[in-house]
């Protein structure tokens, strides 16, 4: 039962490492728009919105690790 609970660690880390390498990804590439986007409002809420889905989805993604941790430590040892 360890080795399983150790494989699915590695993977949740796995995918959380992924998932904050996109984060970081999309942070930037919303603040390079907004930085170029010259006083243009559409492109000014291309930015921020590109910066808000990064951190709505990151949230999403900390909820679930701490939901598999929360399920993963309630089963038998």
């Amino acid at each position: 039962m360890d080795a399983i609970n150790g494989g699915i660690n590695n993977f949740i880390n796995i995918l959380t490492g992924i998932a904050f390498a996109g984060f970081i990804l999309f942070i930037i590439v919303g603040g390079l728009i907004l930085m170029s986007a010259g006083g243009n409002p559409r492109q000014m809420e291309k930015g921020k919105t590109a910066m808000m889905n990064a951190v709505g989805g990151f949230a999403i993604i900390i909820t679930a690790r701490a939901v598999a941790g929360l399920i993963q430590s309630s089963l038998p040892h």
